[in-house]
């Protein structure tokens, strides 16, 4: 599954009440979504046991912006198909039919 979206820019609002909405849907055992702290952007979601590794990517799911799509990184741990899909419902929340939604086949 991948997320478009229409937009070209969102502001720190914005990005707040996607967190907001996400953290506010998810089930109770799961673990928060987070702003990822990288140049591109996009959204994590830290793992719940962390790896001996220093790489800190391989602690935390991920998914970057890249040419208006939110994409896993490399290698690393991508969202589950549930976390991704509480995402695009966060993401449709704030900016309604600016985000689509893929379903790979």
């Amino acid at each position: 599954m991948t997320i478009k979206v229409l937009f070209e820019s969102y502001t720190e609002d914005e990005y707040d009440r996607v967190l907001n909405y996400y953290n506010s849907n998810k089930s109770q055992n799961d673990q928060p979504l987070e702003k990822l702290d990288r140049c591109e952007g996009g959204f994590m979601i830290k793992k719940e046991y962390s790896s001996l590794f220093n790489d800190e990517n391989d602690n935390i799911k991920q998914l970057r912006w890249s040419t208006k799509y939110l994409l896993p990184y490399k290698n690393y741990s991508s969202f589950s198909e549930a976390e991704e899909e509480l995402l695009y419902k966060s993401l449709f929340e704030v900016f309604r039919e600016k985000v689509i939604f893929i379903k790979n086949r």
